[in-house]
């Protein structure tokens, strides 16, 4: 009975040390510091592009303060209407190609109306999963003071993908010049997937320990 126990803890002690961790880690994230839009991710198995705009925003502004003095990029004279917003390409943009593999799980972001939008203001995102055809999440945007938004990306077809790109959008109500959207502490997190080779060679050493174990068993007397 002792032989047997003693098997059973070495068989469960070599899976916690041989199967491989599938672990949390951010691979993008955008705090735009030193008025700068590149990633601070530090993840290794992926890479970051820069934050950029679309063709209907002239290009990123830095302002300060959230907190102070912490930075974050905003746009101005953005249209009052989703189709033309659409239509205009008025948006945020990043993309992220893994160099490993990794399932994506949250997206998370501050946002902000830099003045009164009005009633029917939103912001939305979407991605290149579906050509940016549909919203995974929206939100009213006219509040002045700053916004967490969390998008869950788990079960949405967002898992092994050789890359992907995030777009952010804002619709203004407001009908006067410099309506616009803040945006800071853009982030994007996802699950490290074991490579196969390394799952198979945990599977093997588990089957050539039991193998092991059983021959000894029956040479015992």
């Amino acid at each position: 009975m002792n032989i047997i126990r003693i098997s059973i803890l070495s068989i469960l002690s070599l899976i916690a040390v041989t199967l491989p961790v599938i672990s949390q880690t951010v691979v993008a994230r955008y705090e735009f510091t030193g008025d700068s839009a590149a990633s601070t991710d530090t993840d290794v198995s992926s890479v970051a592009s820069d934050l950029t705009v679309g063709a209907g925003i002239p290009a990123l502004v830095y302002g300060q303060g959230n907190p102070n003095p912490g930075a974050f990029v905003d746009s101005t004279d953005i249209s009052s209407s989703q189709a033309n917003v659409l239509a205009n390409n008025e948006y945020w943009e990043f993309s992220v190609t893994p160099t490993g593999s990794f399932n994506l799980t949250q997206l998370s972001f501050d946002h902000r109306s830099i003045n009164n939008l009005g009633a029917g203001s939103s912001f939305f995102v979407r991605s290149s999963v579906d050509s940016f055809a549909s919203d995974l999440a929206s939100y009213a945007g006219g509040s002045f003071g700053w916004t967490e938004r969390t998008v869950d990306l788990t079960g949405g077809g967002f898992d092994s993908l050789a890359s992907v790109t995030f777009r952010l959008y804002g619709v203004s109500q407001f009908s006067i010049l410099g309506r616009g959207f803040a945006l800071d502490n853009v982030e994007l997190q996802a699950n490290a997937v074991p490579e196969p080779s390394a799952l198979i060679l945990s599977a093997s050493a588990l089957i050539i320990l039991t193998f092991m174990r059983s021959r000894q068993y029956q040479r015992k007397p």
